[in-house]
C-alpha cells in the first residue's frame, strides 16, 4: 500500500445565511445553483460598500478551491476572503450568535476592470486555499466604473467550492487544546478523553484543590502530545483489518491500550472530579480481555451534553439568532426558498438546521467515505513495539512535566539495516540499535555514547564509523540529537587531521551536504554551528574546500521550499564567502560555478542574499580578475555599474575616477514600452536613497544610489515601470499583476511561469498529484494521465536549447531562453494568461 493516501475532493454544498443586500430581480438565491441559466446576484443600486455575502457549509470542511464567476459589466475591484471554525466554548454551542462569530481573513483577490472584452466576457477567478472552515465570507469593495454599470453594482454570476469533508467526530472544547487542523489528528477515543479530564481539571480549579488540576493538566498534554501517533496506529490497525492480518491488528490494538493506560493516572480515572463511573459501577472494561483490570484500560467513552455526533452533527443545532452587525437589510430567510441549494432541505424560519434524516445532508456523509486524513509518508517504515516494549507515547517529543523516557530500542529493519551493519563493529549493537530508534532520547544516546568511544580510540576504523553515525545525525529532525553530531563532528575533525579514509567518501558528502544545508535552519545554535562546521570542513584535508562549494552550489533535489527560503540562500552564500576568503578558488570549473551562482544571488530581490553574493562575487574578481566580467552580461547598467566600483576598489583605483561627476549619469531604460512609464528613464540618484533596498550599511553612497533608480522602480521580471513604486507596490505587483509570474496549479506559491512545469514535479507541495507525460514531457494531473497518455494528442518535447513549453498554453516558444519568454508572455501576449502586460 502506498506510504500517502490520495486525497479526493467535492464540490461543497452550502446555503446562504447573510446577504448585506441584493437586487429584487438578481438575489442571492441564484448562485445557489451554478448552470447557465442562473442570472446570478447583483448588490443593490447605489448601495454601501463593502457588500457581504456569508455562505455555511454542510459540515465543516477542508476548503481548497474557491472560484468565482464575476459579472461581465458590474464588477467589484477586490474580493476578501474570511472563514469561521468554532473552537472552544463555541463548539459546544448549539447556538452562536453571527455578532459573535470572530472571522479569519484568507487574503484577497483583485479583479479586472474587463474594458478589453468590451465588457462582454466573465471573468472566471480561481484561488487555491488550505483552511479547515464552517462558514466563509465573501467580502466585495467597490465597483469598477463604466458606462453599463449606471447603478454602480457589483454582481458575481456563480461561486464554487471545492475541498474535503470533515469526518472529525468531535470539537473541541479547550482553549489549551490545538487547534482544529490538529484536532483532525487525534483519534475519536483521546479526544473524547482529552475533553472528560479538561472537565475535571475545571472542577479541581473550581474547588481550589491545585495539585489535582496540575496532574490533570499534565495528563490532557501527554494525551495531546501522544494524539497524532495513535491515530496512525489506528489506521494501521483498520489497514490491517482490511487486509485480514488479525495477528497484527491484535498486536497494534494491545500497543494502543498499553499507550493510553501509560497517559492516564490510573488514581485519578475515578477521582473526586472525574465523571467516570467507578470500578464497580462499569458494566465492562474498555478495551481488552473481559477480565482486564480497569486500572490499566481506559475508561469507555462519552459524549457532553449537546454534542450528539460531535462537530458534523452538533453544527447541525447551531442557529443564528441575533441580528447581524452590518448596515443594510439582512437577508430574511424564512422568506427564501431552497437555500440549501440542489435537495430537499428547508431552512427554519428563525436561523440554522441541518436536520440528521436530511437527504442533502446524508448524500455529504457518503461523499466523505473516501476521504482520508494524510498518512505521513514514514508510517509504514515505523515498527509496531510488542506489548512488553516500554516505549514513550510519541515519537520524537517529551512529556511535560516528566523527564524524557528511556526506551529500549526496537530492531533494525528495512533499509536501515544496510547503513547500520558497518557501524555495529565499532560501536556494537546496543549503541547502534539506539541511532535508528524511533524515540530521539534514544538517538541522542547514541551519538553521546559513540563520541564517548570514538575520544576513547580513535584510529582510523573507528573514524569512519564515527563519520558513519555524524552522517546519520547530522540529518536528523530534533535539533538535540543535530546539536550532538555537530559536538561529535567537532571532535572528529580535531582528532584526524588527514585526508578522509576511502571508505568514508560517502558519509563525508553527506555530510558537508546536510551542513550546507544547515545554515539556513530554523533553529540559531544549528545555525551558527553548522557555520562554524562548514568553514572547519572547507579548510580540513578531510572534506576540502571543492567538496564544500560543490554542495554549496549545487541545485537542489526534490522538494526545494527550505532551499528556496531567504534564510537558506543568504547562509550559503555567506558560508561561500568565507570560504572564497580562506582558500582562493583557482579550477576553472570551479570558478565557472561559483561565478554563476554568486550572480544568480546578485540578483535576487531580497537584500541579505544580494549582498553575501556581492561580497562572493568581489572576492572571486581578486582571483579571477577581468575574466570575471564575461558572467555580468545578464545584468542591469546600474548593477554592473555598482560591480566595478568594488572591481576598481580590489585593483586600487579610485572609484569616483571613471564614474564621477565628469561621468555621464547613469540612465535606467527598457525598450518594453507597451506596458511602462511613458518616459522609461531614470537618471540615478547622486545621494543616497532611503529605501528597502540598500545593500551594504557602511556605503550607502556607492550601493544604495546606483541600484534604487534602477531596481526601486521596476520590476526585475517584466521590465514594468514606475517611478512612484516603493516595496510594498512592488510586491503587490509580483502577487497580482506581473506577467511574466503566476500562482501555481497545485500549492498557489508565486512564481515564473518559465519554470512552473519543473515546479509542478519537483518542488510542489502537490507534486505527487502530477505525473510527467512522457511525450510532450509536462506535468499532468493524476486523475487525467490515463486518458492524455492514452490520447497522445499532445505535442512531442522539443530540445531545451531550441524552444520553451509554455505551461499555460502548452505552444513551443522561440527562441529558448529569457527573450522568448517575454516575446511570449510580454509583447505577443500568451492567451491563457490572466495577467497581461
Amino acid at each position: 500500500m502506498s506510504q500517502s493516501q490520495k486525497i479526493s475532493l467535492y464540490k461543497l454544498k452550502f446555503r446562504i445565511i447573510y446577504c448585506s443586500g441584493e437586487d429584487p430581480e438578481f438575489p442571492v438565491t441564484e448562485l445557489l445553483e451554478n448552470s447557465p441559466q442562473s442570472r446570478g446576484w447583483l448588490s443593490p443600486k447605489f448601495c454601501e460598500y463593502p457588500q457581504e455575502i456569508i455562505i455555511q457549509f454542510s459540515n465543516p470542511s477542508r476548503l481548497r478551491q474557491i472560484q468565482f464567476l464575476s459579472h461581465q459589466s458590474k464588477i467589484a475591484s477586490k474580493i476578501e476572503l474570511f472563514t469561521f471554525i468554532p473552537t472552544g466554548e463555541q463548539a459546544m454551542t448549539s447556538q452562536i450568535p453571527l455578532n459573535e462569530v470572530k472571522f479569519n481573513r484568507l487574503g484577497y483577490l483583485s479583479l479586472e476592470s474587463n474594458e478589453k472584452s468590451g465588457f462582454q466576457a466573465r471573468e472566471l477567478k480561481s484561488v487555491y486555499v488550505d483552511a479547515f472552515s464552517l462558514l466563509l465570507k465573501v467580502v466585495l469593495h467597490k465597483c469598477h466604473v463604466n458606462k453599463y454599470n449606471l447603478y454602480n453594482q457589483v454582481g458575481l454570476i456563480a461561486v464554487n467550492c471545492m475541498g474535503e469533508i470533515s469526518k472529525a467526530k468531535e470539537s473541541v472544547t479547550d482553549k489549551d487544546l490545538p487547534s482544529f487542523e490538529d484536532m483532525m489528528q487525534l483519534d475519536e477515543v483521546s479526544l473524547e478523553r482529552v475533553k472528560e479530564l479538561k472537565k475535571a481539571k475545571d472542577r479541581a480549579i473550581k474547588m481550589e484543590d491545585y495539585d489535582a488540576a496540575k496532574k490533570y493538566k499534565q495528563m490532557i498534554e501527554r494525551l495531546k502530545s501522544m494524539g497524532t501517533h495513535l491515530a496512525q496506529l489506528e489506521e494501521r490497525k483498520k489497514i490491517a483489518i482490511e487486509n485480514e492480518d488479525f495477528d497484527a491488528a491484535k498486536i497494534i490494538k494491545t500497543e494502543i491500550d498499553r499507550l493510553r493506560a501509560t497517559a492516564v493516572d490510573p488514581a485519578f480515572n475515578h477521582g473526586p472530579y472525574s465523571d467516570q463511573p467507578k470500578p464497580s459501577e462499569a458494566k465492562r472494561p474498555f478495551s481488552g480481555g473481559p477480565d482486564a483490570p480497569m486500572a490499566e484500560q481506559m475508561p469507555p467513552p462519552r459524549k457532553p451534553k449537546g454534542m450528539g455526533m460531535g462537530i458534523e452533527e452538533g453544527m447541525d443545532k447551531m442557529a443564528i439568532n441575533d441580528p447581524p452587525p452590518r448596515k443594510g437589510p439582512a437577508l430574511p430567510l424564512n422568506n427564501k426558498k431552497d437555500l440549501f441549494g440542489p435537495g430537499p432541505g428547508k431552512p427554519p424560519g428563525k436561523g440554522l438546521s441541518f436536520p440528521a434524516s436530511d437527504k442533502f445532508h446524508e448524500e455529504e456523509k457518503k461523499m466523505a467515505m473516501p476521504i482520508e486524513p494524510q498518512i505521513p509518508q514514514n508510517i509504514d517504515d515505523q515498527v509496531i513495539p510488542a506489548a512488553r516494549a516500554k516505549a514513550a507515547p510519541n515519537e520524537g517529543g517529551i512529556i511535560p512535566g516528566e523527564e524524557k523516557q528511556q526506551t529500549e530500542a526496537e530492531d533494525i529493519v528495512g533499509d536501515n539495516v544496510r547503513i547500520a551493519q558497518p557501524l555495529i563493529p565499532t560501536f556494537g549493537e546496543s549503541t547502534i540499535k539506539k541511532l535508528f530508534s524511533n524515540n530521539w532520547a534514544n538517538r541522542e544516546n547514541a551519538v553521546i555514547e559513540a563520541l564517548d568511544i570514538f575520544n576513547s580510540n580513535p584510529d582510523p576504523d573507528a573514524v569512519t564509523a564515527a563519520l558513519g553515525v555524524a552522517a546519520q545525525g547530522i540529518k536528523d529532525k530534533i535539533g538535540q540529537v543535530v546539536l550532538k553530531t555537530c559536538d561529535l563532528i567537532n571532535n572528529i575533525l580535531a582528532a584526524y587531521q588527514e585526508p578522509a579514509p576511502s571508505d568514508a567518501k560517502f558519509y563525508i558528502e553527506e555530510i558537508v551536504s546536510n551542513i550546507a544545508n544547515r545554515v539556513g535552519d530554523n533553529n540559531g545554535r544549528i545555525r551558527e554551528k553548522a557555520f562554524e562546521i562548514g568553514v572547519e570542513m572547507a579548510a580540513h584535508p578531510m572534506a576540502g574546500h571543492s567538496m564544500m562549494i560543490t554542495q554549496i552550489t549545487r541545485a537542489p533535489a526534490g522538494k526545494r521550499s527550505a532551499a528556496q527560503s531567504v534564510r537558506q540562500q543568504a547562509g550559503k552564500y555567506k558560508l561561500l564567502y568565507e570560504v572564497l576568503v580562506n582558500t582562493p578558488v583557482t579550477k576553472p570549473t570551479e570558478q565557472r560555478s561559483v561565478a554563476t551562482f554568486s550572480v544568480a544571488g546578485f540578483k535576487n530581490s531580497n537584500k541579505e542574499i544580494r549582498e553575501n553574493a556581492y561580497n562572493c562575487i568581489i572576492e572571486l574578481y581578486r582571483v579571477m580578475g577581468s575574466s570575471m566580467k564575461k558572467f555580468l552580461d545578464d545584468l542591469r547598467p546600474a548593477q554592473v555599474e555598482l560591480l566595478e566600483k568594488g572591481f576598481n576598489e580590489v585593483d586600487g583605483i579610485d572609484p569616483d575616477q571613471d564614474f564621477g561627476e565628469a561621468a555621464p549619469k547613469v540612465t535606467v531604460e527598457t525598450n518594453i514600452t507597451p506596458f511602462g512609464a511613458k518616459e522609461a528613464k531614470s537618471k540615478a540618484h547622486d545621494a543616497p536613497g532611503d529605501g528597502d533596498l540598500d545593500m551594504l550599511g557602511e556605503s550607502p553612497s556607492k550601493f544604495e544610489s546606483s541600484f534604487k533608480a534602477d531596481n526601486d522602480n521596476m520590476c526585475q521580471f517584466c521590465g514594468k515601470y514606475e517611478l512612484g513604486w516603493n516595496q510594498e507596490e512592488l510586491d503587490m505587483h509580483f502577487w497580482s499583476d506581473c506577467a511574466m509570474l503566476t500562482p501555481c496549479f497545485g500549492c498557489n506559491q508565486i512564481l515564473e511561469i518559465s519554470g512552473l512545469n519543473e515546479h509542478l514535479l519537483t518542488e510542489c507541495n502537490n507534486k505527487d498529484s502530477f505525473q510527467q507525460c512522457p511525450k510532450c514531457q509536462e506535468p499532468i494531473p493524476i486523475d487525467d494521465y490515463d486518458y492524455h497518455v492514452e490520447e497522445g494528442l499532445c505535442n512531442p518535447a522539443q530540445d531545451p536549447n531550441e524552444a520553451n513549453r509554455c505551461p499555460l498554453c502548452h505552444d513551443d516558444i522561440y527562441p529558448a531562453g529569457e527573450d522568448g519568454w517575454k516575446q511570449h508572455l510580454l509583447i505577443d501576449t500568451c492567451p491563457n494568461n490572466e495577467r497581461h502586460p
